[in-house]
């Protein structure tokens, strides 16, 4: 069924939930498979919880750029690890024993940021 924003409503007052206490702010959504389980499913249930918050739609004020919302999701191990070793010649460990994540750098001070990141990742023993 599509969603029409113009047909949402606030549900009942029930329990300690009180619709007149409701305050204009975002908030944030969660599409999980309570027992772990990875499908492409949990993604698209993801991205349409996104665009059906309205007053945020994953777009700035300028609605041209991103206000930082996204999905979290799990990294495919098979595929990452053949990449990460293609690409990098890195052997990484089994599912569950590292972790991965990116970061944005701006060009000024990437060798800088770089360096900075590979001394702090060296004091932790990583």
């Amino acid at each position: 069924m599509p969603y029409d924003e113009t047909s949402w409503s606030y549900p009942e007052a029930e329990g300690l939930y009180d619709p007149t206490m409701e305050r204009d702010a975002c908030g944030v959504g969660f599409i999980v498979h309570i027992d772990g389980k990875t499908t492409h499913q949990v993604l698209l249930d993801a991205q349409e919880l996104s665009r059906r918050m309205t007053h945020r739609g994953a777009c700035s004020a300028d609605n041209d750029t991103g206000d930082g919302a996204g999905a979290l999701i799990g990294v495919p191990h098979k595929f990452y690890k053949e990449k990460v070793k293609e690409e990098s010649g890195v052997d990484l460990p089994e599912l569950g024993q590292y972790g991965t994540g990116i970061i944005f750098m701006d060009k000024e001070t990437t060798t800088q940021s770089r360096e900075q990141f590979s001394s702090m990742a060296q004091t932790v023993g990583l």
